[in-house]
């Protein structure tokens, strides 16, 4: 099983690579434009809200206001010297690097796990690629990725890295999950241990597209760190 800081740092690339560019605090939902956040904001009645809206307002009395509330709902401790103007105080990078940013390490950093997953959830990544660390609504779409991914008919090997190249690979073999020939499945296996930098026994990969979904992933990425490529 991967540790802690591990599991961070998985969930924070697996939001990073999505689409989305901003996220709502209260309520984890992202977003792939700026408008689309305020229309969010806007809609809402509650009063977290109500004063996220003020946060590019001058006035002293509401910038303070918004201050506090966006503190509570980042459950962040950071100085409102360090929180940037809107909309970059919402922005995936900075919420998610600031969210339960308090002293006491080991608590907050389980709390950060636990609202990543969240994230992840309420943004509908169901599946993830464990080569790009991009996710997925549906196997279908993911198979699709593995196959783009791992298609080198129009590479030429001298235009290509070692990495792109080995990634190229790990992609293609990802694609032969649905194969039922046995010896797709042995390169399958291969792929997917080392994509997941994981020593996981065969038995214990779940079948079918379960073996990418994100909690799996997550729990099992770089757990064995000889296996990192």
């Amino acid at each position: 099983m991967a540790s802690l800081q591990r599991e961070e740092e998985t969930l924070k690339s697996i939001i990073r690579n999505s689409p989305h560019r901003y996220i709502c605090p209260p309520c984890f939902k992202l977003f792939p434009r700026e408008d689309l956040l305020n229309r969010h904001i806007s809609e809402q009645r509650d009063d977290t809200h109500a004063w996220l809206r003020k946060g590019d307002l001058k006035e002293r009395t509401d910038a303070e206001e918004f201050l506090v509330y966006y503190r509570q709902s980042v459950n962040t401790s950071v100085a409102a010297a360090d929180i940037p103007p809107a909309p970059d105080c919402f922005g995936v990078n900075f919420v998610v690097e600031h969210y339960h940013s308090f002293p006491h390490a080991r608590a907050s950093l389980q709390r950060r796990v636990e609202t990543l997953k969240k994230i992840i959830q309420v943004s509908y990544i169901d599946f993830v690629c464990p080569i790009c660390l991009k996710g997925f609504p549906r196997p279908a779409v993911l198979y699709d990725h593995f196959r783009k991914q791992g298609d080198d008919t129009h590479a030429r090997p001298a235009e290509i890295t070692a990495k792109e190249q080995w990634e190229m690979e790990m992609h293609a073999g990802l694609a032969k999950r649905t194969s039922r020939k046995q010896w797709d499945m042995e390169d399958f296996l291969t792929c997917y241990r080392q994509s997941v930098r994981t020593s996981i026994a065969v038995e214990d990969i779940p079948p079918n597209s379960h073996c990418f979904e994100v909690n799996f992933v997550v729990e099992h990425y770089a757990e064995n760190t000889g296996s990192q490529h």
